[in-house]
């Protein structure tokens, strides 16, 4: 509620928007400035109210009137920010200041610059109505870039530049700067669907009415070409050169340019650099020694198409130099470094014809160790007479970088226990401590353990001394910004630890509607936590971890319980539950028995009742169904509890029954007219989780709640889209992630062309590389998922971790990986050139992964034999690297397959090989 105080203030409350006016006209700009402060109480206390409120100040009936009156005060007596955050109408704004012109206009085309490009539309009215100066930032020339997707009209964007006759010309100053990941003019030209808005119409118009020429937009091109900005955003220039299209003269204006370009780190540039230098070779030769020192970095290029068109480009320089051949092979030699044994053999080739020198020889025998097996015999051959001891060095090189021995021969790395001492999460030594772990979790918001540490020691410290307070000023400060689910959720509880004030927790939603049960749980337990600290026993809580990963050993668990019962504290169901599910298993251990006679010890009660069932204690289950179906879950870690199943039957997957989730690629057509889309969906289908299944038993509500439907466009997730959820989720039933990885193949296995930005999504495949996580049949479904994906940095940690796996003995046998991978290299769901590229990257880690990826490629080669998936031609290559590597014969049914194979080309010859 607000309550005017001046006649200004009055008359805005009254919604009189002439009587406003009045009054500010009859005051002086300095007098108008005093008004600031109260003006910008009115507008906090308008927003507050919703804008629709029908009581108080803020009426209904005249809500659109006090908002009006509002916005000309705010104008006329506020700075650039206050109209900005006040959302003053443009076209008020302009008649206001022709008439008074206010010092807001100073800088309000920089303020809605900086606060976002999009606000260019604005800028331009102002500049049109000769209200403001035209700027001269980068945020202006951004603001440039987004003008044809923001006004999405071109009749608008024809008035703004009738309006302001000074615009069109400046659009070339697009050329100026990259962009930003919101805005460049790739992102413009992609998102912007309106015929004639993009940016390649509009510039080429500007040549066609004479405000340029196709010459310098080239020259424009060039210069942005040069300063090698990221591929998506760079990539648009070279497809704005191709609508170019010069021609060989045009071209040949600017050799010297071309030919730096080819030292570009972005590979469409070296591309197109490669094809202008063809263009002019073809018409004019090129000086050779220019051309070999610009191919030079060429030849060290990833990819195999570049290596191909810039060899070609010397094929000539030979051809019609035939004394460059030496110098040519030197620098050609240095493309052996290439990952593909065909790009290499093609090098080979060359070597052989155009002939090596002693000099080249001697570099030659430097890539021994590093070629294709294949090839070894043809390069050794082109080294002839290097000295014995070199080859001697040479051929000893190769053995160790390439064994041939099996992989089982390799010791695996000791197996890692999770409640080994380094594990444990330590106890903080002082407050001071504690203060700076809460720092750290507002800082980093996915530090699952860091922020159990801190909800642990906040519970048991309450109440906090007086004395105490004034440490934990800063943190308590940040409380109330953070806005990610771990900090926001440990602000909740520290603010009430601080100042006794109980905050509501929230869950987000994802787009598809789907709120995310996990900080739905999260907000729960949080709330128990506050119940427990008020108390004030000074107790750490049931659910607190003792070691990484969600942890809790059993001896732990026992002493709390004792000390919770001495202390006659209450938890609620959630605690002791959560409690249960992390423990750490202990049937068939040693100190089983010693455990259960300390558990027989405590107070009779149904939470130790369900402790000792959990540790393998003989006694039958009672009445407290939550409690003891998070301890079947820890007594029969991955197993069936029949017993606890005949006492209540139907708790749902993972209650007394465990879920075994099964998967399979479905196809499903969309009509649109007369086109029809196949999509290929990955599903992951467990048994349906009981209507009214209370909140408390966790295992069970990790799974979805009906059928596996799609919602939208996104799956049903348990963790939703924040990452911190999802290395949450990962915590609840930390001895049995088979849950947690289905969510995961649901969410990888659906975004493998990175059709949307799924950052979170690394949560799952980092928990592949935890020494203690083992391998499951559905985090082998999510690792094989991976090996396929598009998105490098994702890749790149399922290369890590399935390496990691195999060297720590977590994976037992191929056969955990052949399953899901047959199945998947038959549907139309993964790309095998992927899978190619991870098995290579593989194999640069860790030499001993040769014996596993030969037996996946045997068995992805099986598959289908009358109809191969495209790229099969990338597998054999390296099943046949594989096989003369460590002189490994095929299995017959590998021949079979391979004889019936129906293939072309370069696959048809490596078969031929493989065969022979």
């Amino acid at each position: 509620m607000f309550n005017p105080t001046t006649p200004l203030e009055s008359a805005i409350a009254a919604g009189d928007a002439d009587q406003t006016l009045s009054l500010l006209r009859s005051e002086t700009p300095e007098q108008r400035r005093s008004h600031r402060a109260g003006l910008l109480r009115m507008l906090k206390s308008l927003e507050d109210a919703g804008w629709k409120v029908a009581t108080g100040t803020w009426t209904g009936d005249s809500i659109d009137q006090q908002e009006l009156s509002l916005s000309i005060a705010i104008a006329l007596c506020g700075t650039a920010r206050d109209v900005m955050d006040a959302r003053v109408d443009i076209d008020l704004l302009i008649e206001l200041g022709r008439e008074f012109h206010p010092r807001c206009l100073d800088e309000l085309a920089d303020t809605f610059l900086k606060a976002s490009p999009n606000r260019i539309e604005a800028v331009q009215q102002l500049i049109g109505a000769g209200l403001v100066s035209r700027p001269d930032t980068d945020d202006y020339i951004l603001g440039l870039i987004a003008l044809p997707r923001v006004i999405r009209s071109t009749q608008g964007l024809k008035a703004l530049f009738d309006a302001d006759p000074g615009l069109r010309p400046l659009l070339l100053r697009v050329f100026e700067i990259e962009g930003t990941t919101e805005c460049s003019l790739a992102s413009s030209d992609q998102y912007n669907r309106v015929h004639g808005l993009d940016w390649v119409t509009l510039l080429l118009s500007m040549a066609d009415d004479g405000l340029t020429t196709r010459a310098e937009l080239l020259d424009l091109t060039l210069g942005a070409l040069e300063k090698d900005w990221p591929q998506y955003r760079s990539g648009w220039f070279s497809r704005f050169h191709a609508v170019l299209d010069p021609d060989a003269a045009t071209l040949r204006a600017r050799l010297p340019r071309y030919l730096a370009l080819c030292a570009s780190r972005i590979p469409p540039t070296v591309a197109l650099a490669l094809q202008a230098l063809k263009t002019m070779d073809l018409a004019a030769p090129i000086d050779a020694d220019a051309l070999l020192n610009a191919l030079r970095p060429v030849m060290a290029s990833s990819i195999k198409g570049q290596l191909e068109a810039a060899m070609k480009l010397l094929d000539r320089l030979v051809a019609r130099q035939p004394e460059r051949r030496l110098s040519t092979s030197s620098l050609v030699a240095m493309a052996l470094l290439h990952d593909s044994a065909a790009a290499q053999a093609s090098v080979l080739e060359r070597l052989k014809s155009w002939g090596v020198d002693q000099a080249t020889r001697q570099q030659l025998s430097d890539f021994v160790a590093t070629v294709a097996a294949v090839n070894r015999p043809q390069l050794l051959q082109l080294i002839g007479e290097a000295p014995t001891a070199v080859a001697a060095d040479v051929n000893a090189s190769a053995a160790h970088a390439s064994p041939s021995a099996p992989c089982a021969a390799s010791s695996p790395l000791p197996t890692a226990h999770p409640l080994d001492d380094a594990r444990r999460l330590p106890r903080f030594d002082d407050l001071h401590e504690l203060v700076e772990c809460i720092a750290h979790v507002f800082e980093n918001a996915t530090d699952v353990d860091a922020f159990e540490r801190c909800v642990a020691e906040l519970v048991r410290i309450t109440p906090l001394a007086e004395d105490d307070r004034p440490l934990f000023g800063p943190v308590r400060k940040h409380a109330a910004r953070v806005k990610p689910l771990l900090p926001r959720e440990l602000a909740r509880l520290l603010i009430y630890v601080l100042d006794g004030v109980r905050t509501p927790g929230y869950a987000n939603q994802d787009h598809g509607g789907n709120l995310s049960p996990v900080e739905s749980l999260l907000n729960e337990r949080i709330d128990a936590l506050m119940d427990l600290a008020a108390q004030g026993r000074g107790l750490v809580p049931l659910s607190a971890p003792t070691h990484q990963g969600g942890y809790i050993a059993a001896e732990a668990f026992i002493d709390r319980v004792a000390q919770h019962g001495a202390a006659n504290a209450v938890s609620t169901e959630l605690e002791q539950v959560a409690g249960l599910l992390r423990l750490m298993p202990i049937v068939g251990h040693d100190e089983a028995p010693a455990l259960r006679a300390r558990a027989r010890a405590l107070v009779d009660a149904p939470l130790t009742r369900a402790l000792r069932y959990a540790l393998g204690d003989e006694l039958t289950p009672d009445t407290h169904r939550e409690l003891f179906a998070a301890a079947a879950r820890i007594r029969h870690p991955r197993e069936d509890d029949l017993v606890l199943d005949g006492c209540h039957p139907n708790l749902g997957p993972d209650g007394a029954l465990m879920a075994r989730p099964t998967w399979r690629v479905h196809t499903h057509l969309h009509r649109y007219g007369d086109k029809t889309t196949t999509y290929y969906d990955l599903q992951v289908d467990t048994p349906p989780v009981p209507a009214q299944t209370p909140s408390t038993r966790l295992a069970v509500r990790r799974h979805p709640p009906g059928p596996n439907a799609r919602e939208h466009y996104r799956w049903w997730s348990f963790a939703g889209i924040d990452e911190g959820a999802v290395r949450y989720s990962a915590t609840l039933l930390p001895s049995d992630p088979e849950a947690f990885f289905a969510d995961g193949v649901r969410a990888v296995g659906n975004n493998l062309d990175w059709s949307e930005a799924q950052w979170q999504n690394r949560a799952y495949l980092d928990r592949l590389l935890d020494p203690v996580t083992a391998m499951t049949p559905m985090a082998c479904l999510l690792l094989v998922l991976a090996l396929f994906g598009k998105e490098p940095g994702q890749t790149a940690i399922a290369v890590d971790a399935w390496v990691a796996a195999h060297t720590e003995g977590r994976l037992s046998s191929a056969q955990l990986l052949v399953e899901p991978l047959t199945v998947l290299i038959a549907s139309p769901l993964v790309k095998p050139a992927r899978l190619h590229k991870s098995l290579q990257a593989a194999l640069r880690i860790d030499a001993r992964m040769q014996a596993l990826v030969f037996e996946l490629l045997c068995a992805a080669v099986t598959v289908n034999p009358e109809g191969p998936p495209r790229d099969m031609a990338l597998l054999l290559s390296l099943l046949l690297e594989l096989k003369v590597d460590g002189a490994r014969p095929l299995p017959p049914d590998v021949q079979s397959s391979l004889s019936q194979m129906k293939l072309s080309g370069q696959a048809k010859q490596l078969r031929a090989q493989l065969l022979a």
